[in-house]
């Protein structure tokens, strides 16, 4: 009978149209941002990390643009507020 049709602004079907391709750079980002954090606490570690590898993971924290870093940022803290307080 009636079609529905929903009409995006030429902004929003452009962020639509992008959202995969910023999630993809989104999750290689975080990835890379862990590698040096998961060499330097591995699981069951006891003994604190050095200056050398406090400073690998500042080093790799500064490679990344303001606004990947805000968005990875957001997403940690999304996951962290899902895993601790369940919401």
């Amino acid at each position: 009978m009636f079609d529905c049709v929903l009409i995006l602004s030429p902004e929003q079907a452009l962020k639509n149209s992008l959202a995969p391709f910023e999630n993809a750079y989104l999750s290689r980002s975080l990835s890379r941002l862990f590698d040096p954090i998961n060499l330097v606490f591995p699981s069951g570690a006891r003994n604190p990390p050095s200056k050398e590898e406090l400073s690998s993971i500042a080093k790799t924290i500064g490679r990344l643009d303001l606004r990947t870093l805000c968005a990875v940022a957001l997403h940690i803290h999304v996951s962290l507020s899902h895993n601790l307080y369940g919401r």
